[in-house]
Parts: structure tokens; sequence; C-alpha cells
């Protein structure tokens, strides 16, 4: 009687330790597989600053502007990056202080700007929002709504867009 008590005892406690070393495995490899994907998100988020921060270098912007410039697409944009990216190298090239004929200003060519880059990327963002929920998604017809009912340019900033490694309906 008293080996059957050890035995069950010893099960008992055998037992319990692999429950606990399991449970132990497995919050440390949750642990570790949400640290992978932050650590996988944070890397694909720092490629693509690098190809915007690139892209924009094209036109002669400095590293830091471009990386102020990148940080408020992020903050103000829920839509792909490139795509604003795109319409910015449309619209000005990337000089904020550019004026159309129809007197639109800065970086996305908007009324509202007050020539600071980041107030018109902010501006240029809720506008392009609004144009894709009016085209319920559809990227021609927004770009095409936010310049106005330019085929050109609207061929032009989805061939951008394209260029930097953006994709319809990104």
């Amino acid at each position: 009687m008293i080996g059957a008590t050890r035995s069950l005892l010893l099960g008992l406690v055998i037992g319990a330790f692999l429950l606990a070393a399991s449970w132990t495995w497995g919050r440390h490899r949750v642990a570790y597989e949400c640290e992978t994907i932050a650590t996988e998100q944070a890397r694909e988020e720092h490629i693509r600053e690098l190809v915007g921060v690139t892209y924009m270098s094209e036109f002669g912007v400095d590293a830091d502007t471009a990386r102020s410039y990148w940080r408020s697409i992020r903050r103000h944009c829920d839509h792909d990056p490139y795509l604003v990216l795109a319409l910015i190298a449309v619209e000005s090239r990337f000089d904020s202080q550019v004026v159309s004929a129809k007197g639109y200003r800065g970086l996305l060519q908007t009324r509202h700007t007050t020539g600071h880059p980041g107030v018109d990327i902010a501006w240029g963002c809720a506008v392009l929002g609004e144009m894709l929920d009016r085209a319920d998604g559809d990227l021609t017809k927004a770009v095409s709504r936010y310049q106005g009912g330019s085929r050109h340019d609207n061929r032009r900033v989805l061939a951008e867009y394209a260029r930097i490694g953006g994709h319809e309906g990104g």
C-alpha cells in the first residue's frame, strides 16, 4: 500500500512538473512568437521607411526632411504611404512651397495649407481618405477624384505608385 501511494504521489508530482513545464514553455513560446512578430513588423516598417526615404532622395529631398515627411505620412494616413509619396511626387515633386496655377499649395496641392509640410500632409491624407471612401476603395477612381478628374495625372500617380512598390488596393 505504501508503494502504491508513493507511486501515485510520484506520478502526481511528475505530472504537475510536466504540466508546469509545458505551461511555462507554452507561455515562453507565445512570448517569443509575439516578439518575433513585433520584430518582423518593425523590420518591415523600417524597410518601407528606407524605400520611402530613398525614393524622396531622387527628388533632392535630404534624409532628415524625408524622414520627417515619412513620419507625418505614417501618423496621418490610414492607407498605403507609398500612394501618398506618389501623389506628392506628381503634385509637387516634393517642393513644399510650390503653388499651382489654380492656387493650390504645398506638397499635396491642397487648398487648406499653412506652408507647413506636416499640416499639408495631414490635409492631403484626409482628402485622399475621403476620395477613397467615395470611390469605395477603388484606387484609380479615388486618385482621379483627388486630382479633379485628370486622367493624365491619374496615370502618372499610379505609375509612380507601382514604381515605388505600391500595389492596387494597397
